[in-house]
């Protein structure tokens, strides 16, 4: 866990819990602090640290959301692209969910409902 206590990204503190055994119940808790050199508040070494604990500037987040974006719009055009065969008789379909691949073939369609057998 991360806690930033300024506006701009002067101090930083990485959170680790766990169980004291010595101690029975007790929590103990272990941080580790970065602060830069000062005026070195935007460094590249800096930053780069803070990203090793999970920071994100507003522009890693901004690439990343964009990169989301665009990995969506590929997803929609495939199925767009597909979605004429996945309504084809005996095409066989696969899907890969939890490390399982299940795979089938369509066995009938109508409208916007398609019935696909899965052999288990």
């Amino acid at each position: 866990m991360l806690s930033r206590t300024a506006a701009a990204p002067a101090f930083f503190a990485s959170f680790r819990r766990g169980i004291d055994l010595c101690q029975g119940v007790a929590a103990t808790v272990a941080v580790q602090v970065v602060e830069p050199r000062p005026g070195a508040e935007r460094s590249s070494g800096y930053l780069d640290k803070l990203r090793t604990f999970g920071f994100r500037t507003e522009t890693d987040r901004a690439v990343a959301e964009e990169l989301q974006r665009q990995q969506v719009r590929r997803d929609q055009e495939r199925v767009m692209l597909e979605m004429p065969l996945l309504r084809t008789r005996g095409t066989r379909v696969c899907k890969r969910a939890e490390g399982i691949l299940f795979a089938g073939f369509v066995e009938e369609s109508s409208g916007s409902k398609i019935r696909i057998n899965v052999n288990v």
